[in-house]
């Protein structure tokens, strides 16, 4: 192994993967521009191929962009960085790559998120926001019976679905309804709040 490579797999085991190492030695063979590690001869690898986002398909910086290292790559969430400097000046200028559309993580309390791009000091990256839509009656239904069935609903901003409790003063299901107002929820003669109530016609009685 050389010492490039053993360089590398100590970085690795460390948890410095995803940087980029520039390390003198034998340089890259034919075909290494794109990925991702900066060979000898590179000016640039931002680990592809394309050309028009800063480092073109020969590992040469383009107009705008600055030499130097390569990058981390795009499309990556969490708030993560990728290019070079000078390659954007707002979100709007950044690659497809740094933009994803929304995914349903949480589909028992139909919450999610999509992934846009940012631009910071010329460089583009990516951050989460949240973003439900995803989250949809297919991700999640919960079974409200003899009350309606409570899923997720496909909107933007959703709050977690739930059955209607009889006896929490609160309007469980959101339906403008609370404990025994909720008649289909909550029947006669099933216990509400305060010792040994039940709801009666709309009312929680002793």
């Amino acid at each position: 192994m050389t010492r490039k490579l053993r360089i590398l797999s100590v970085l690795a085991a460390l948890g410095f993967a995803g940087f980029v190492l520039h390390v003198s030695g034998p340089s890259g063979c034919a075909g290494d521009c794109g990925n991702n590690v900066l060979n000898d001869g590179e000016a640039c690898d931002d680990g592809n191929t394309a050309d028009g986002d800063g480092c073109n398909a020969a590992c040469e910086v383009e107009s705008g962009g600055t030499t130097g290292g390569g990058t981390t790559g795009g499309g990556t969430t969490g708030g993560t960085t990728g290019g070079v400097s000078g390659e954007c000046t707002a979100p709007a200028d950044c690659p497809d790559s740094f933009v994803g559309p929304s995914v349903c993580y949480s589909p028992d309390t139909c919450q999610g998120a999509r992934t846009e791009a940012t631009c910071i000091d010329g460089v583009c990256g990516s951050v989460n926001v949240p973003d439900d839509s995803a989250c949809t009656a297919d991700s999640f239904t919960l079974d409200c019976s003899p009350d309606e069935s409570q899923s997720c609903d496909g909107t933007v901003a959703q709050v977690p679905p739930a059955c209607e409790d009889c006896g929490d003063f609160s309007d469980n299901d959101h339906d403008g309804l609370t404990d025994c107002q909720d008649t289909v929820a909550c029947p006669n003669n099933t216990l509400c709040a305060g010792g040994g109530a039940i709801c009666f016609n709309g009312n929680c009685v002793d």
